[in-house]
C-alpha cells in the first residue's frame, strides 16, 4: 500500500467531513500557481561571528581532543555550530557534512527592522561547502538549491522557499497572517483575528458548585477576549478567554454556514473554581446533550465530562475521565505523587494502590503495589507527617532468559532458563565468569532507602508490596 497516498486520502476525507457539505473533494489541478518571491536578503559583509559549536560523538572516546579533531568523520562525531549576531540572536545553524553527499546543512535566519522573524527560510544543503563554517550568502545559496531541478525535481517552478508572517502594527506584535512555503499558499494564509465577545456569541457563564457546575446566564458583551483562527480553507477555530487568560470556551467550525452561538460548532467549555483550578471540562457531546436547559446531571457528568478535585495545597487528588471511575492521588510533604489508585484497583479485595518510592534527590527509585484497606484520606494524613528515610528490602526474582550485552564486572550470572552472550560481551583477557542455569534460583536481595517514613503507618511494611525496580 502507498502510505503517503493513504495519508493524503485520509486528510481529504477529514476535510470533507468538517466542511459538512455535499460538494466534491478538492483535487490537484495540475497547474502550479505563479508567485513572486520577496527580495533575497543581501550577503553578510562581516564574517567574524560569535558562535557555539557542539560535538556529538557516536563512538567511545576518552580524550576530548579526539572528539574535536578535524580528522573525525561525520559518522563518528557530529558537529553543529550556531552563529549569533551582536545582540545574541541566532543568525545561522550549520550542521557539518550531514547531508548524504557530505555537504553542510544550513538553517538561515533573518530579522526585519523590528527584530522579528517575518520570513523563516527553509533549511538547505550548501553544495559547495562541507567545512561547517559560517556561510556569508546563505539566502542566494538557498534559492539556488531549491531551484536545482536535479536536486529537487518535485519543486520545479516554485519560488516561495520560506514561511511569511505578517504582524499587526502595535507593540503587541501579534501575528495577523501566516503563509506556508510554496506558490500554492501565497493567497491562502492562516489568519488570526482579535476581538472581544459579543452578546450574540452566547458564551455560557459557569459557576462551580460543590460537585457539579451550574450556568444560569451568558457572559456580557466585552467580558472575554475572542481569538479567531481561520485556516487555509476559511474554517474557524475560536477561543474565548477571561481576564485572567483562562480558556473558557473553544469552538471548532463543522458547518459551512455556522451560527453565532453553538449551532454549527463543536464547543468545549472549561469550568474553574474560585481559586482558578480547572474543575470541569464539558466536551462537545456533553454540550449537545445539555444545550437548551444548560443543566448537567450525574449521568452526563459521569459519562461525558472530565472532572478534577484538589486539596488545600492546590494538588490534584481526584481525576475522572468520561466513562471511567475516579483516579485517587496521594502526595508526600514534598508534593511528590506517591500513591495512585484507579477504580479497578479500588474494586479488588483487598484494595490495591500503586506506590512510588523516591530518594533524597526526588528521583523515583522503585514502584510497587500496596494491598490494604487504607482510604485516600488516611494515606494522605499519614504522608503529611512522614519525614524520615525508610529502608525497604526485597528479593527480585531471578530472570528466566538473561541477555548479556556487556560485562558488568560480575563473577557469575544466573538464570532459570537461558543465558545469551550477545555481541560486545567480553570478560577481558584474564577474566573468568561463571554462567549457571538454575530453575530453582532464589533471586537477588536488594536494599534501598526511600524518602518516606512508611513505618509511621502500621498497615504498611516492605512485605506488603510487590516491588518493581525502575
Amino acid at each position: 500500500m502507498n502510505l503517503k497516498y493513504a495519508i493524503y486520502t485520509g486528510v481529504l476525507i477529514g476535510a470533507t467531513l468538517i466542511q459538512g457539505s455535499a460538494s466534491a473533494q478538492n483535487k490537484p489541478g495540475g497547474t502550479r500557481p505563479t508567485a513572486t518571491a520577496a527580495t533575497i536578503p543581501t550577503a553578510y559583509t562581516n564574517t567574524s561571528i560569535n558562535y557555539i559549536r557542539t560535538w556529538e560523538p557516536d563512538m567511545p572516546l576518552a580524550d576530548t581532543s579526539l572528539v574535536t579533531s578535524s580528522d573525525r568523520k561525520i559518522r563518528q562525531v557530529k558537529q553543529t555550530t550556531q552563529y549569533f549576531d551582536g545582540l545574541g540572536r541566532p543568525l545561522q545553524t550549520v550542521s557539518k557534512g550531514i547531508s548524504p553527499n557530505g555537504k553542510d546543512l544550513i538553517v538561515p535566519v533573518v530579522y526585519d527592522e523590528y527584530g522579528r522573524e517575518s520570513y523563516k527560510y527553509l533549511p538547505f544543503v550548501q553544495q559547495t561547502s562541507s567545512d561547517g563554517k559560517f556561510k556569508s550568502d546563505p539566502f542566494n545559496a538557498q534559492s539556488i538549491f531549491y531551484k536545482n531541478g536535479l536536486l529537487n525535481p518535485g519543486v520545479a517552478g516554485e519560488n516561495i522557499f520560506y514561511t511569511k508572517v505578517e504582524y499587526e502594527q502595535s507593540p503587541l506584535n501579534r501575528p495577523l497572517k501566516s503563509y506556508a512555503p510554496g506558490n500554492s499558499w501565497v493567497t491562502r494564509p492562516i489568519e488570526n483575528r482579535y476581538a472581544v465577545n459579543a452578546v450574540s456569541d452566547s458564551v455560557r457563564l459557569w459557576n462551580m458548585g460543590a460537585i457539579l457546575p451550574t450556568s444560569t446566564s451568558n457572559y456580557g458583551a466585552g467580558q472575554l477576549e475572542k481569538n479567531v483562527v481561520l485556516d487555509e480553507q476559511g474554517n474557524q477555530l475560536i477561543e474565548f478567554r477571561d481576564k485572567e487568560d483562562r480558556l473558557i470556551l473553544k469552538k471548532t467550525q463543522i458547518s459551512s454556514n455556522p451560527g453565532t452561538g453553538h449551532v454549527g460548532w463543536l464547543c468545549t467549555y472549561y469550568v474553574y473554581d474560585d481559586l482558578g483550578n480547572l474543575r470541569f471540562v464539558i466536551p462537545p457531546l456533553a454540550v449537545e446533550a445539555i444545550k437548551g436547559t444548560w443543566a448537567i446531571n450525574d449521568g452526563i457528568a459521569d459519562q461525558l465530562c472530565f472532572q478534577y478535585q484538589y486539596d488545600v495545597r492546590q494538588r490534584m487528588i481526584v481525576k475522572k475521565v468520561p466513562g471511567v471511575g475516579q483516579i485517587f492521588m496521594v502526595y508526600d510533604v514534598r508534593d511528590r505523587l506517591v500513591f495512585t489508585q484507579d477504580s479497578v484497583q479500588r474494586a479488588k479485595s483487598p484494595m490495591e494502590w500503586m506506590v512510588t518510592f523516591y530518594d533524597g534527590l526526588n528521583r523515583p527509585v522503585m514502584t510497587g503495589i500496596y494491598q490494604g484497606k487504607s482510604t485516600r484520606a488516611a494515606l494522605q494524613a499519614t504522608m503529611n507527617t512522614a519525614t524520615s528515610l525508610q529502608p525497604i528490602s526485597y528479593i527480585a526474582s531471578a530472570k528466566a532468559d538473561l541477555a548479556l550485552y556487556s560485562h558488568e564486572g560480575n563473577s557469575s550470572y544466573t538464570a532459570t532458563n537461558s543465558i545469551s552472550m550477545l555481541a560486545g560481551f567480553d570478560t577481558g583477557s584474564s577474566g573468568v565468569t561463571a554462567m549457571e542455569i538454575n530453575p530453582n534460583a532464589a533471586g537477588e536481595h536488594h536494599d534501598h532507602k526511600c524518602d518516606e517514613s512508611f513505618a509511621q503507618y502500621t498497615n504498611i511494611s516492605a512485605d506488603a508490596f510487590d516491588i518493581y525496580v525502575l
